[in-house]
């Protein structure tokens, strides 16, 4: 059985999947320095908060994406560790005083359930948020 050709067709794999998990990075850049920007030049504070939300969001679903992408390149990426990577990188988006403690064991999920899980967190943030 000659494997040779396996292994090129996983590099090309790799290599396409790579190409992919860089594009959407830097979709979601875009997406978020667009949001900004629409932010900065609103007139209302509602178009404000709602572009805000929009923007943490984003914020929310690139940090997934880097977990996925560090997921995807290990042998098995079909489960994702889904922990404080989720968290932390939104603490930016957030009042200095919201104090943000996550002391969760890590857990695994399916890679369908990481991204819909980041976003549900960043709601329960921005709502905490919101309150306090």
């Amino acid at each position: 059985m000659d494997v040779s050709e396996r292994k090129q067709a996983e590099t090309q794999q790799r290599i396409l999947l790579n190409e992919l998990n860089h594009r959407v990075k830097n979709n979601m850049q875009m997406l978020q320095i667009l949001l900004e920007a629409g932010t900065r030049r609103a007139r209302s504070r509602e178009a404000r908060q709602v572009l805000e939300e929009a923007s943490s969001r984003i914020i929310a679903m690139a940090a997934a994406q880097r977990v996925l992408t560090l997921c995807m390149t290990r042998r098995d990426s079909t489960q994702v560790i889904f922990s404080r990577p989720y968290v932390k990188p939104q603490r930016q988006t957030f009042p200095q005083e919201l104090d943000i403690d996550c002391e969760a064991d890590a857990i695994q999920l399916s890679n369908d359930a990481a991204m819909p899980l980041a976003l549900i967190a960043n709601e329960l943030l921005q709502m905490q948020s919101s309150m306090g």
